[in-house]
């Protein structure tokens, strides 16, 4: 009992430093657990789509919180990850060397085009044009400016779309038809247990009136029973039996019709059974 504490104790502290798991259930129907077990009470139930939150996971099991607040246990291969890429924003020319700010509104000024720098011209006489190595001349580079550069479209990325592998999923349908399957088993076996019991009370009572015609046979005392005439009559433990000839089946039919008593029918008679107030 204390290492469970301890372990329980272990998990929750690790689920409370690590950042939370989004998850998303996987199936069409599934049940919220109190415990981690398959046999556990239900806390609710989820569909497919349905996102939560992992509190924390106990062996093959994950304690999850809904968006609606409800929590329990639920087999974690019925859930998957939520993975979340980010949009990608549009491309940012703050980087560009040729970019400035001007003043509070930010606009880019133009880049002005070069002018040549010419020095003053010296006292001193100018050397020879032929002694001088002026190499060819060399093609002007036009600047493109940040404003003329053509825009690059921003490529938005939808977020990835996680698929659970087809066996994974086809496990989770087997289990949930398993625990499906089992249950009907038991309805069933309860329901013939039930069946069993009822006839087993039948089979009591039928000994039981059995017993009571035997006594009757040996113990009986003759009577006269009007509209059936002379009959034979034993009274014991709060129960009478009276014995009756089968020819006059009908009439002690309708005499003992109020009394509602147990019938056996054996040979040659007929056995009435009831309590003993019930022939008053």
């Amino acid at each position: 009992m204390l290492r469970y504490l301890l372990v329980t104790a272990a998990c929750i502290l690790f689920a409370a430093s690590s950042q939370a798991e989004t998850v998303v259930v996987n199936v069409r129907h599934a049940f919220l657990r109190v415990a981690p077990s398959h046999k556990s009470a239900d806390v609710g139930s989820v569909k497919i789509g349905d996102k939560a939150e992992v509190l924390y996971k106990s062996n093959k099991w994950a304690k999850v919180r809904m968006a609606d607040g409800r929590s329990g246990y639920i087999w974690h291969r019925l859930l998957d990850p939520v993975k979340e890429i980010p949009q990608q924003s549009n491309i940012d020319n703050s980087t560009n060397p040729l970019a400035k700010n001007v003043g509070a509104a930010g606009e880019k000024e133009k880049m002005a085009p070069s002018v040549p720098i010419i020095a003053p011209a010296s006292t001193k006489a100018a050397p020879p044009v032929s002694a001088l190595n002026i190499p060819s001349p060399i093609p002007a580079v036009k600047a493109v400016m940040p404003s003329q550069a053509p825009a690059v479209p921003a490529v938005a990325v939808a977020p990835a779309v996680v698929i659970t592998p087809p066996s994974e999923r086809c496990e989770s349908t087997q289990d949930l038809a398993v625990i499906i399957k089992k249950d009907e088993q038991i309805s069933k076996l309860q329901h013939e247990v039930s069946k069993m019991a009822q006839e087993q009370d039948a089979l009591r009572a039928q000994i039981r009136q059995y017993k009571l015609a035997e006594v009757a046979d040996k113990n009986g005392e003759k009577v006269f029973l009007k509209g059936v005439g002379e009959v034979e009559m034993v009274s014991g433990a709060g129960i009478t039996t009276i014995k009756v000839p089968r020819v006059f089946e009908s009439q002690a039919d309708r005499v003992f019709a109020v009394a509602n008593p147990q019938k056996l029918v054996r040979g040659d008679s007929i056995y009435y059974s009831a309590p003993s107030n019930a022939f008053n």
